[in-house]
């Protein structure tokens, strides 16, 4: 929430100076909004973490692939 909140304020203040200040009424519509949407994503991001966990198998990151899966390696090499 404090990250959001930061953006929120970094842009708040740009577009104060670029443009002038908002209307209080946009200010309002703004942080409502941003008081739903923030916890509403970050709950639905845990909730799918949860039911859809992603397994990593570590291993499979270090293993080296042959040639022969990358394609052709070479012009007139057989692939078999």
């Amino acid at each position: 929430m404090l990250i959001a909140a930061l953006e929120t304020l970094a842009s708040g203040v740009t577009i104060a100076l670029i443009y002038g200040p908002p209307e209080p009424v946009v200010c309002l519509a703004t942080i409502s909004a941003l008081l739903f949407a923030v916890p509403v994503n970050l709950t639905l991001g845990n909730l799918v973490s949860l039911y859809f966990p992603m397994r990593r198998d570590f291993g499979v990151y270090r293993r080296k692939a042959n040639f022969r899966d990358r394609g052709i390696s070479q012009p007139g090499s057989s692939s078999y």
